[in-house]
């Protein structure tokens, strides 16, 4: 069952930004489980890897040395690839990001769990726009909890102009953080 219960449902683009460990896999997990796509911005990152022979099992472990990366980890080559595409051209992987979803039919919830940049969730929040879609920027926060690596790609985006904006608080552990999720888009009037 969707989460959104207008008629339709009214079209949204989610995306949730937060420092690593805090919680933003687990929250969109839980809403695709209600209905949204999943829809990461890595997701070409990762695809890309793939087409060298990096394999899913090595990807999911992002932190662990791999042989098909030549010792580096799969986190050191997203970083890597991540800063060529954004040198090559800043808006490189949003686009590729935006083929993506297409690709997937248009999907009218869609949730993107690792909100980085501004550039990009300017960009994702103009795309949502121009489809009639509402769009949302929420930050995972974990109180508590380190805030990960200090590479680029590990921070809090600004709000793009235009999309709604709110803080998911994971202090109580899986259960209580998909509670917070839904209060947070039924705060906002989407659910």
């Amino acid at each position: 069952m969707p989460i959104l219960s207008e008629p339709g449902p009214r079209p949204v683009l989610v995306m949730l930004c937060g420092h690593q460990g805090h919680g933003k896999t687990t929250v969109a997990r839980h809403l695709a489980s209600r209905g949204f796509h999943r829809a990461p911005f890595a997701e070409p990152i990762r695809q890309a890897l793939r087409a060298t022979g990096v394999s899913d099992e090595d990807i999911a472990r992002k932190d662990e040395p791999c042989e098909s990366l030549g010792g580096r980890t799969p986190r050191d080559a997203m970083e890597s690839l991540g800063a060529w595409g954004r040198a090559f051209r800043p808006d490189y992987w949003t686009r590729a990001w935006v083929t993506m979803v297409r690709g997937s039919g248009d999907p009218p919830l869609v949730v993107v769990d690792d909100a980085r940049f501004d550039l990009e969730t300017r960009l994702a929040a103009e795309w949502a726009a121009a489809r009639g879609f509402a769009s949302l920027l929420l930050l995972v926060t974990r109180p508590g909890h380190p805030d990960g690596t200090d590479h680029e790609s590990n921070r809090i985006p600004a709000l793009p102009p235009g999309a709604g904006g709110g803080v998911i608080v994971n202090s109580r552990g899986e259960a209580d953080l998909r509670v917070a999720a839904d209060a947070a888009l039924r705060e906002r009037g989407f659910a």
